[in-house]
């Protein structure tokens, strides 16, 4: 009987681990704070927004097209943050991200500008360098 509660409460804590970054992933209301806030964002918002970004996402197009344009606002407004947060090696999709940062929902970013204020950040990473990448990609695309 022991063993049977133990199993249950272990199974639990790796279900409810994973079901809590679950109900991140496409997160509209996560979006919402991140857009609230943009413009002076915490790190926790910040983080929050960052593990919104997962594959299961690609056919949400109202999710989709919105994080896309909030990523790239937040490259533009605070890209020292963007790539800290990457670097730190959180839970974050960073192939996904990227995938999005070579897919630019419109050509209403400044994507030369943005990949300026990268290439400034004071952090030399992989990270940073496979966002330049991605960014090059864009412009290269667009």
């Amino acid at each position: 009987m022991n063993r049977i509660i133990i199993s249950f409460i272990i199974i639990s804590s790796v279900i409810y681990g994973q079901s809590s970054i679950d109900t991140l992933h496409c997160n509209h209301e996560i979006l919402m704070e991140f857009h609230n806030n943009v413009d002076s964002l915490d790190i926790q918002i910040a983080e929050k927004f960052l593990l919104t970004f997962d594959e299961k996402c690609f056919n949400n197009v109202e999710y989709s097209e919105w994080s896309n344009a909030l990523l790239y606002k937040f490259l533009d407004v605070n890209p020292q943050m963007l790539i800290e947060l990457l670097s730190a090696e959180g839970s974050y999709n960073i192939g996904y991200i990227c995938k999005n940062l070579e897919e630019p929902i419109h050509d209403g970013f400044d994507l030369k500008s943005i990949f300026e204020k990268v290439e400034k950040v004071n952090i030399e990473s992989v990270i940073k360098e496979k966002v330049l990448k991605s960014i090059r990609i864009a412009i290269n695309n667009y």
